[in-house]
């Protein structure tokens, strides 16, 4: 049975920027990333079960219980692996397109912080993508994952958002300001 919204467990966030990290980054490190061993085994259901929120009008934090709230969200070692990739959601997840160009845009992102990387290379991802959907065809699959991504992506589209996004600063001391305080929302209950 499928819970609604309003029956699901929720998480309240200060700021969109926060619902942007948790549910494009942190929610798979729980799961079956950075955390993905650590005890107690189900440590990560409540949290990746529950809704990620910002809204002005209700308590900043969880609305449910976990075994487990004390993650360091801002550890070095995670950042140094996907803070590139993080830093690249936030910056995407503020232009104005739509949710599919959004997500095509995150899968060009370097996943490595290196403050002087670009967040996105098109160039890279086109590439691979291509190589991928040549290896499709090669095996008669014409209608393959990455040859249906190859022919579904506007890379030109994505080329000249990628320009805005590699001009837009945010830095690793903007993220992890930001990783620190979800570090408190998630350890806060709100019953």
């Amino acid at each position: 049975m499928k819970m609604s919204n309003e029956t699901k467990t929720k998480i309240n966030f200060q700021n969109a920027d926060q619902v942007t990290l948790w549910n494009n980054e942190i929610v798979g490190q729980l799961s079956d990333g950075y955390w993905e061993n650590t005890r107690p085994m189900n440590h990560w259901r409540p949290w990746c079960h529950a809704v990620a929120m910002c809204e002005a009008d209700a308590p900043i934090g969880r609305d449910f219980a976990a075994d487990k709230d004390n993650y360091n969200l801002a550890n070095k070692e995670l950042l140094e692996c996907v803070g590139g990739r993080m830093r690249a959601a936030v910056v995407i997840n503020r232009l104005d397109v739509d949710d599919v160009v959004k997500k095509q845009l995150r899968d060009c992102a370097n996943d490595f912080n290196e403050e002087n990387l670009p967040l996105i290379d098109v160039d890279e991802r086109e590439s691979r993508v291509r190589t991928y959907a040549a290896e499709d065809e090669n095996r008669g699959r014409m209608d393959g994952y990455w040859t249906k991504k190859r022919d579904e992506t506007n890379w030109t589209l994505l080329r000249q958002l990628a320009v805005r996004v590699n001009a837009t600063t945010y830095t690793t001391k903007e993220l992890r300001k930001e990783l620190n305080a979800m570090k408190q929302v998630i350890r806060t209950r709100t019953w």
